[in-house]
């Protein structure tokens, strides 16, 4: 089984009835691009699909862990860990699972106010939905050391893998081995405080989650409207 760190969420919702869905490869080419669980994003059930539990289903990665061979982690040389891939990667492969104790709202706050309390800079949050959040803080995998770029090369997916939501990398382009992988935090910030981005892509503002000038001018209309009175 992959690993699932932490109680199950209180409100788990599953995929059953009918939502389960079936493919119609044939058993003797195996599921591959054009598999129809594949393009809703879907991993194969070995339960219902044509090939059953036959290594020839690929459209299992994730469940069996196919991620490649060389994946690592490394010290960057300004931004702290790192994680690169000591082969070439194609586009479209899967990289890793996102790993890490699944929280519901409330613990999801809590956690942000102990980690505040402790002054703990980096935190390590994937939302799945509204209700449940992946915390890579204290347990996880290789996936939390995936830096932020503001062109990068992977992309993060949601995968509807046995009956729950699960979040992937997968690269987007050809990466050659040794190229640090990265992803679109897409951060929102909502206080003045900026984190600076190093990611050094042509299109880099500087800062993780947009302008930093724009949003601190943003930050201080709100305040000035906030601390306004109307004439009497």
């Amino acid at each position: 089984q992959r690993p699932r760190y932490g109680p199950p969420p209180p409100a788990p919702r599953p995929l059953g009835g009918n939502q389960q869905t079936w493919c119609m490869c044939d058993p003797a080419v195996g599921c591959g691009e054009d598999c129809l669980n594949r393009s809703m994003m879907t991993e194969c059930d070995p339960n219902t699909c044509p090939c059953g539990k036959k290594t020839d289903c690929g459209n299992r990665r994730i469940q069996k862990r196919q991620t490649p061979k060389g994946i690592q982690s490394y010290k960057t040389a300004d931004k702290g860990f790192g994680l690169r891939c000591a082969t070439d990667l194609q586009p479209g492969e899967f990289v890793v699972e996102y790993c890490g104790e699944i929280l519901d709202a409330a613990e999801f706050r809590k956690r942000t106010e102990q980690y505040d309390d402790e002054g703990d800079e980096h935190w390590y949050f994937m939302q799945i939905d509204a209700d449940n959040i992946v915390d890579a803080s204290r347990m996880s995998n290789l996936a939390r050391f995936m830096n932020h770029c503001c062109e990068p090369n992977c992309v993060t997916q949601k995968w509807a893998v046995d009956g729950e939501i699960v979040v992937g990398f997968f690269t987007n382009s050809f990466i050659p081995k040794g190229t640090e992988l990265s992803i679109d935090y897409n951060f929102e910030r909502y206080s003045s405080r900026t984190i600076e981005c190093k990611c050094g892509a042509p299109s880099c503002t500087g800062f993780i989650g947009g302008d930093a000038s724009a949003k601190t001018m943003e930050l201080a209309d709100a305040e000035m409207d906030e601390g306004s009175t109307s004439p009497t």
